[in-house]
């Protein structure tokens, strides 16, 4: 492939663009300092706006090679692990491509590309994060459903919540005009499971599916959203992310001397993480039976006591929102004890309480409700991306 080696830039344009309409593939969001393109929210219009440039087709972003196996990082250190490849791809041809584009005449499909070509990029002002969304309270109840279908109808969508400073923005919107439960966009799918290694390459057709549940999952206190493994059978269970365990890392380093390691130190799900992504490439993923005696094996010691007999794998899920957004913001201080609970308190409602909602009378905290229940709600809109393009000359 011929490659232009432009090297003069000689205009630099802010164009402001309202999200207002949505693809149908997963896409962007916006983390400071720089625009991480692909994850989960590109608006077409924005799509449009980049193919405009005459002079290429191809667009830097900001994505680099930091190991030979397949962890790759972020420049603004963002633990996004969304991917578009395109077929064949990352290549690493000659050995000199680690940096990553974006390619719109391939339907905006990433390739990898040597860090001294001379191509488009687009930057991210972290300043329009401050206050992203405009929220609008509907004093109308309706279940979350409707509620969401009204807010794509005449807004964006359900309110999407990423920080304190938005939440803050949540409750000025009603200014004390109302005090019980309103519906935001957060919503619980017990069945939205992947894994930490989470590249395409890696799988197999149908290994990212492999599950080995024990009567689970069951997110019985409404907050399970990580896995361990029973080592004694080899079962899997959800639970919170936040207690204690062993755990097994996947090495994949050329020169590895096994897959799996096993870690006898306690930790949390996502400590254990950070942990085997430091040292190793991931929390160990489990794809086929073989995988699972493989790890059953390390463990043969193991007895059923003081929680020996558990260890975290890289299965893990989020909370989700209507938009498709990946905010993870949940201010676990928000949520009234013992919420989240999926209805475990209350006689007759255990397991269903799948949809968020923002209690005004005390102070914006969340709760977990049914779907079913008829609520006033919140709607977004007008959130602003600014892109920068930089023209090069040939």
């Amino acid at each position: 492939m011929s490659r232009n080696k432009e090297t003069h830039m000689d205009r630099v344009s802010v164009c402001p663009c309202h999200m207002r309409e949505y693809g149908k593939k997963p896409s962007a969001q916006l983390k400071p300092p720089l625009f991480v393109m692909m994850e989960d929210r590109m608006p077409v219009s924005v799509m449009c706006m980049l193919k405009t440039p005459k002079t290429g087709r191809k667009l830097k972003i900001t994505a680099e090679n930091i190991t030979q196996t397949l962890t790759r990082s972020w420049s603004d250190q963002s633990n996004s692990t969304f991917s578009n490849w395109r077929s064949g791809e990352p290549n690493n041809a000659g050995g000199s491509e680690h940096c990553t584009a974006v390619s719109f005449s391939d339907a905006g499909e990433w390739t990898d590309e040597n860090c001294f070509y001379q191509l488009y990029f687009i930057c991210h002002s972290g300043s329009s994060l401050a206050s992203s969304h405009q929220y609008h309270f509907i004093s109308e109840s309706k279940s979350w459903s409707e509620a969401q279908t009204y807010c794509r109808q005449n807004y964006i969508d359900l309110a999407t919540i990423d920080n304190m400073t938005e939440m803050n923005s949540v409750m000025n919107t009603v200014n004390m005009s109302y005090d019980g439960l309103a519906w935001i966009g957060q919503y619980d799918d017990v069945n939205s499971w992947r894994w930490s290694l989470d590249h395409d390459d890696f799988y197999l057709k149908g290994e990212r599916n492999f599950r080995n549940w024990n009567h689970q999952p069951d997110n019985s206190d409404g907050n399970e959203l990580c896995v361990y493994m029973n080592v004694i059978d080899g079962s899997w269970f959800d639970v919170s992310c936040d207690i204690y365990l062993m755990f097994v890392c996947f090495d994949g380093r050329e020169n590895a001397s096994q897959k799996y390691v096993r870690v006898y130190h306690r930790k949390t799900w996502s400590e254990a993480q950070t942990h085997c992504r430091e040292f190793y490439t991931d929390l160990a993923s489990v794809t086929n039976k073989t995988e699972r005696q493989l790890i059953l094996r390390m463990f043969v010691e193991i007895t059923e006591e003081n929680d020996e007999d558990k260890v975290w794998i890289g299965l893990h899920r989020m909370k989700l929102w209507s938009d498709q957004s990946n905010s993870s913001f949940t201010h676990l201080v928000s949520w009234i004890y013992p919420e989240p609970d999926n209805g475990l308190s209350i006689p007759g409602l255990t397991g269903s309480q799948h949809c968020t909602a923002v209690s005004l009378k005390y102070f914006g905290h969340w709760t977990d409700e049914s779907c079913f229940d008829q609520l006033p709600f919140f709607c977004y809109r007008g959130e602003i991306i600014y892109l920068l393009y930089n023209e090069i000359n040939k």
